[in-house]
């Protein structure tokens, strides 16, 4: 079976409310997409959101896999909380990205190595906002599929 990838990306000061919306979209990418693997970070409470949806997915479909997208080469695996997460992953040619542009870059790639993205973005001028137009023009060559939260709740 192939490997389907979902990316998952938001702001960091995400409210509690989309937690519902996310859980429910996490479910569907697995139930009707055969999405088997989520990618999430860890710098703010969408990504805790993101993970926590999974988790509770994981319950009802025990085969999918939570990796951690991990910017920083330097970042000890310690310091994460490892256990709640099946991997690790740190793309490749990362440790020749500036400190400063490391969660950028890595977004950046997660987007290009996923199948699937679910953003929640309501405020374009953001990191998050150009990494949801760029999944979008990936989506137009199609090259993934993008579920926008922000469409779905509005």
């Amino acid at each position: 079976m192939k490997q389907k990838i979902c990316f998952m990306i938001g702001h960091r000061d995400t409210e509690e409310t989309v937690y519902p919306a996310l859980q429910r979209a996490v479910r569907q990418h697995v139930a009707e997409y055969g999405v088997n693997e989520f990618v999430v970070g860890r710098y703010g409470q969408f990504d805790r959101l993101a993970a926590h949806a999974v988790r509770c997915v994981k319950e009802e479909y025990p085969q999918v896999i939570l990796t951690l997208l991990q910017p920083y080469y330097a970042e000890k695996p310690s310091s994460i909380q490892t256990d709640l997460f099946d991997h690790i992953w740190y793309p490749s040619q990362m440790e020749h990205v500036p400190y400063r542009f490391a969660i950028v870059r890595a977004n950046r790639c997660a987007v290009e190595h996923a199948d699937h993205l679910i953003a929640y973005v309501h405020r374009t001028p953001s990191q998050a906002g150009a990494l949801l137009a760029y999944a979008r023009r990936r989506e137009t060559q199609g090259k993934m599929i993008v579920f926008s939260l922000t469409d779905f709740l509005l």
